[in-house]
Parts: C-alpha cells; sequence; structure tokens
C-alpha cells in the first residue's frame, strides 16, 4: 500500500507517489472519521453520519479512506490549516470575543509590567 499525506491546498489526502486520484476528505472530516472509528462506529454507520464538503468525495472516498487509515497508511496532520469551509463558517461575533480575549490579557500583562515599575519607583 501507499502512503497518503493531507494537502491543505486541495483539501485532500495524496497519495506520496503522486499516482491515483486524491482521497477528498478535510482534515476536519478526518478527525471526525477517526474519532467515530476510535468510539467503535462500524463503517457503515459513519458513512451515514458524515457528509463531504467536497462534491467530489463518496461513499467510496470514505471506505477508502478508512481502509488506509486501518492499514496505518494515512497519518493524521498535527497542525493543517482549518479547511476554508469551516474557516467561513466561524461568525465574525466568535472571532471578536476571541480578539476580545487576547486584547484584555495583553492589557492585564502590561498592567502589571506599569504597575511593578511605579512600584519599583516608589521605593528607590
Amino acid at each position: 500500500m501507499v502512503e497518503y499525506y493531507y494537502d491543505s491546498g486541495i483539501e485532500a489526502f495524496k497519495r506520496a507517489d503522486k499516482r491515483g486520484k486524491p482521497l477528498y476528505i478535510n482534515v476536519t472530516e478526518a478527525q471526525r472519521i477517526v474519532s467515530l472509528l476510535d468510539l467503535g462506529y462500524s463503517v457503515s454507520e459513519i458513512e451515514g453520519k458524515i457528509s463531504l464538503a467536497n462534491p467530489k468525495g463518496t461513499i467510496t472516498t470514505i471506505k477508502s479512506f478508512i481502509k488506509n487509515y486501518r492499514s496505518g497508511n494515512i497519518s493524521m496532520p498535527v497542525d493543517a490549516p482549518a479547511p476554508v469551509k469551516v474557516f467561513e463558517s466561524m461568525t465574525d461575533s466568535n472571532r471578536i470575543e476571541a480578539l476580545e480575549e487576547r486584547v484584555a490579557k495583553l492589557e492585564e500583562q502590561l498592567m502589571n509590567k506599569k504597575e511593578n515599575r511605579v512600584i519599583s519607583w516608589l521605593r528607590s
């Protein structure tokens, strides 16, 4: 069997030998399939629960992915970027809340530094 790697450009798993068609499953779908396998779901149950974002992905794609994953030909990417559809589905309010949290942490760190400088200035 041939190794597969995740190509974030086309959001699919491609064969390492550059032959054949890619498995049109993005990284979030792949993680979900692996999670369902780990929970003990059968292939037919997984097919019923997964709908692929890419129209080129079919039930055969899911079966092929599972077969190659079980045989060790597919290693899950650790830090692959989020698929475009998943990224686009993030609402602006979620993104704003995350930004506000980061700004609050930075402000807190900045205030601690200023307080330390004032305290050290007063002690001198």
